[in-house]
Parts: structure tokens; C-alpha cells; sequence
């Protein structure tokens, strides 16, 4: 994507917060979002990145697993939504990091409830 050289890093985003209501309100909920964001703007998102991210939570029952879930999904989301209105991304980019936010977070949350319910029951039989 052509991005303008004289174009900062803090007007892009800025730009790309006055299109998304959604993209807004994650800011202005989370005072470390925009500086996250401004550090990594540049970088699209990748299944280690998530991986990453999810292995550094503490997970230990349902409560926490929804809450890194969400905490990923989130920051996940906010910077595809500002590269996206930025015109950093383009909608390959858009449409396989979606897809892999799908993948990395069903199989986190699917390894975990598995190995919850395999140490309270036992494995499956049959």
C-alpha cells in the first residue's frame, strides 16, 4: 500500500479512529492500546504473534480463558482496523488475519477445555 512518506504514524491512527466508533472505544478503554498500537502498527499479525500472546496469559479456568480470549481479540482487531482504514493492509491481509484469529483461538480454547475435562473425567473412551 502507498502511504504518503509524510504521513506519521499518530495521524494514522488518529485518522483510522475517527472512522471506527469500535476502534475508538477500545482506546479509551484500555490506556496502553494506543501505544501498543503506535509499537506495532506497522507489523500485520501472525499465528505466533497470537500464539504468543495466549501463552503469556494466565489461564487457569473458564473465567481467565474468556478473558485472554477476549483480551486478544481485541488487540487483534484494533490493529487491523486502523492498518485496514490506514491502507497499510489489504484485504488479503484483512481476511487471513480474521481467519487466523479463528484458528489460534479455537485451538487455544479447545486444548485447554479438553485438558480441564480429561483431568476431572479421565480420557474418552470409545
Amino acid at each position: 500500500m502507498d502511504i504518503p512518506a509524510q504521513t506519521t504514524p499518530e495521524q494514522l491512527i488518529e485518522t483510522a479512529l475517527n472512522l471506527s466508533r469500535y476502534a475508538r472505544r477500545l482506546t479509551e478503554s484500555d490506556t496502553a492500546a494506543l501505544d501498543r498500537l503506535r509499537t506495532t502498527l506497522f507489523t500485520p499479525w501472525d499465528a505466533t504473534a497470537m500464539q504468543a500472546m495466549l501463552d503469556g496469559c494466565a489461564v487457569e479456568d473458564e473465567t481467565t480463558l474468556k478473558k485472554a480470549l477476549r483480551t486478544l481479540r481485541k488487540q487483534v482487531m484494533l490493529r487491523l482496523i486502523v492498518r485496514d482504514l490506514a491502507g497499510l493492509a489489504d484485504l488479503r491481509e484483512v481476511m487471513s488475519t480474521a481467519t487466523l484469529l479463528a484458528e489460534v483461538t479455537t485451538n487455544f480454547a479447545l486444548s485447554r477445555i479438553d485438558g480441564w475435562l480429561r483431568s476431572q473425567d479421565g480420557p474418552p473412551i470409545g
